[in-house]
């Protein structure tokens, strides 16, 4: 539900929920132990704090509006929006829908969606490169199969005006579409990640990718396209991973476009903009 406090521990397999449009001022945030701070898909919450640590497996998992002097995300934690997306054929960007037909589309975002091996075609991009903010679309659905397209990734948008430490991972992929009984459904499309920092450092993962489509054997789904990243910087250390590539179309279905990735030093008059689907195509 969320409030104003001087302190907030979530730990010991915890898990506190946000509501939507929740609201949490606090000093320190202390996630540690696999405890976790989420909220629903499509939902949304604010936090505001001073200092926050995650830890030792802990993780947010809810779309989220983050403003901190400081955030460290450890080794093995996680802020970790997969799937907080639009559902199955829904969004923007979503997948050619299988009812009826066959396999399902890839959803689109920061890419075009993959082609399912059949007639349903992959969903539009749509979006902002340089301030993203959106959800990913979901893949498009298998014949006679409800809710088997892939989700899309959720977003987050963190403003740290001091130290932002990432170690451990910050991650918006879309689902993999599944594979029913006859055909393959589409592939989510990754989501949001919108980064502002004083110091951005650490050697962890920042990856907004699509999921793959379903594999069924000739009646493919579309892989879902890559999300959008952004990251402004004053002073930069980090030497990480930073991905946002499409999902795999399996057999003769297509692989999601690349989604997009934009980064800018304080310093400097343009960004660099990099689209990379990770050696496939």
């Amino acid at each position: 539900s969320g409030g104003a406090f001087i302190y907030m521990n979530v730990s010991n397999y915890g898990v506190a929920k946000a509501d939507d449009g929740s609201r949490f001022n606090l000093s320190i945030l202390t996630i540690k132990d696999s405890g976790e701070l989420t909220a629903n898909a499509t939902k949304s919450f604010v936090l505001n704090a001073s200092n926050i640590t995650i830890l030792n497996s802990g993780k947010i998992t809810g779309s989220a509006n983050i403003t901190a002097l400081n955030l460290i995300i450890d080794t093995s934690a996680s802020i970790d929006v997969s799937g907080k997306g639009y559902a199955e054929d829904s969004g923007t960007g979503k997948g050619g829908d299988g009812e009826g037909i066959g396999a399902g589309g890839g959803a689109g975002y920061g890419g075009t969606g993959g082609n399912s091996s059949q007639t349903p075609k992959g969903g539009p991009s749509y979006g902002s490169l340089t301030r993203p903010i959106d959800l990913g679309s979901g893949g498009g659905g298998a014949y006679a199969a409800p809710n088997s397209g892939g989700s899309g990734g959720g977003a987050l948008f963190i403003n740290v005006t001091g130290v932002l430490n990432i170690t451990g991972s910050i991650i918006s992929n879309g689902n993999a579409g599944v594979r029913t009984a006859n055909y393959g459904s589409g592939g989510g499309a990754g989501g949001s990640i919108y980064l502002i920092a004083n110091t951005f450092a650490g050697n962890g993962t920042i990856n907004a990718s699509g999921g793959d489509g379903g594999n069924k054997s000739g009646s493919d789904g579309g892989g879902g396209a890559g999300g959008r990243i952004a990251i402004y910087y004053t002073t930069r250390t980090y030497d990480g991973e930073i991905i946002a590539a499409g999902g795999i179309g399996p057999g003769t279905a297509e692989t999601g476009g690349a989604g997009t990735i934009f980064i800018k030093s304080d310093n400097a008059i343009y960004g660099d903009l990099i689209i990379d689907n990770n050696g496939n195509s």
